[in-house]
């Protein structure tokens, strides 16, 4: 059986009776058993209980019973988010029997829905830096980014339409751009956190990644928790897009600034209104202001467990939580102020009608040492603004670069919808 790529694709088939949900299933853990061994996406996979549900779904669906949004659609899950009597370990040694006892709230949302959770997909360790022994299912010796590593290749890979990851400084959009595929990251607090082991508190999100933002978006409406705020806007046919090409210069190597120009152009070609304008000259100090308090919240959590079991923390982390526990009050005084200058100054620049662009990546995917730098999207998720990315072109080594769509706070709707006129643009 041919596997659906998309959601909507699945659906479509089974309400023509051409596809079941246990079917469906069954083709995703083919596709985990004939590859994963080589890509290491999956922490675990439940299959029984995957098989059950899917023919619980199905008798549902005979019986009458009306489909929910994500009815038969296989699932994958970030081990930071807790599935009821399955471990979260958060990329942990000691914590890898450590069941949770009930489901997160956004894996509620999705069982009510009809979705079908196959496992969990790996992490790297606390959704740190660590590298994750995850191989890039496309281009075996680029990394898969992180901390989303396991869910990003487990889409790529076929092995499901869409899985759950999150993002505290770059680590839905990075890994989706690195596999050639479309990630989301919401409003903060659109999507709870409830079930969901931090990282920082203050900048964790959890979002979507898939083949097509069609998938990013059905999936969205059904995990968020409080309807999106900008339903009343109007908006124009084609909002304005703006980008900076003095940060891109400055921040892109070569190929991913070629990239990003090419699109660029492509958008003006079909008749996008594309405007570059210099961001706010205080936008430049927020990475820094990011890592303040990713150190210091990450420390916070950390610090007694950390203490006890510091052979469970990899040197990356370790660094991490080494530098939230130097840092001063001062500079998380600081960093909380600048937040709130630096999102009024943006709100400011940025019309309410329009999108922001940036490259989703500095460079190409590099090797697997390293996670890559989440430079261009560690700015939202300091500031809890909605991003997309999806998939912009190639390296002239064949490597894919991704397309970074941004918008204000709470405006998440407007995005999603434009961003499937721009990947429609992109595509044709």
């Amino acid at each position: 059986m041919q596997m659906p790529r998309s959601i909507s694709e699945g659906l479509s088939r089974q309400k023509q009776g051409l596809l079941t949900a246990l079917e469906w299933v069954e083709a995703s853990l083919q596709c985990i058993n004939a590859t994963d061994e080589s890509i290491g996406a999956w922490v675990m996979v439940d299959a029984d209980r995957a098989r059950t549900h899917a023919a619980d779904a199905d008798a549902r669906l005979i019986a009458g019973k009306a489909m929910g949004p994500l009815h038969g659609v296989p699932i994958g899950i970030k081990d930071l988010i807790d599935v009821a009597d399955w471990p979260t370990a958060a990329g942990s040694n000691r914590w890898r029997n450590s069941v949770a006892r009930q489901d997160a709230e956004c894996i509620q949302a999705l069982r009510s829905a009809g979705a079908i959770i196959l496992g969990k997909t790996v992490t790297t360790a606390f959704a740190s830096f660590d590298p994750a022994p995850t191989r890039n299912p496309n281009w075996p010796d680029r990394t898969p980014g992180g901390s989303s590593a396991g869910s990003a290749a487990a889409v790529a890979a076929g092995h499901c339409p869409v899985a759950l990851g999150t993002q505290t400084g770059g680590s839905i959009l990075r890994p989706a751009s690195f596999c050639g595929i479309a990630g989301y990251k919401p409003t903060r607090g659109l999507v709870s956190l409830k079930g969901v082991v931090p990282l920082a508190p203050s900048l964790d999100h959890v979002g979507v990644l898939a083949r097509t933002v069609e998938d990013l978006a059905v999936v969205t409406r059904v995990i968020s928790t409080r309807p999106s705020k900008e339903q009343t806007i109007q908006q124009p046919s084609k909002p304005a897009l703006y980008f900076d090409s003095g940060l891109v210069n400055s921040w892109a190597d070569i190929d991913s600034n070629a990239c990003f120009l090419t699109a660029i152009n492509k958008l003006v070609s079909q008749g996008w209104e594309v405007r570059d304008s210099s961001l706010p000259g205080l936008f430049h100090d927020i990475l820094e202001h990011h890592r303040v308090l990713m150190a210091t919240e990450a420390y916070a959590w950390h610090a007694e467990r950390w203490g006890r079991h510091p052979e469970d923390y990899p040197p990356r982390i370790t660094s991490l939580l080494e530098e939230g526990a130097r840092t001063q009050a001062n500079a998380v005084h600081n960093a909380q102020v600048y937040r709130q200058i630096i999102g009024r100054l943006l709100r400011r620049w940025l019309p309410e009608n329009s999108l922001l662009l940036t490259p989703t990546t500095p460079t190409p995917p590099p090797d697997r040492t390293t996670t890559g730098d989440p430079r261009f999207q560690s700015p939202w998720s300091f500031l809890g603004w909605p991003t997309v990315t999806i998939p912009a072109g190639h390296s002239p080594n064949g490597f894919p670069l991704g397309l970074q769509i941004i918008c204000g706070k709470n405006h998440d709707k407007f995005l999603l919808d434009n961003t499937l006129d721009i990947e429609s643009a992109l595509g044709s």
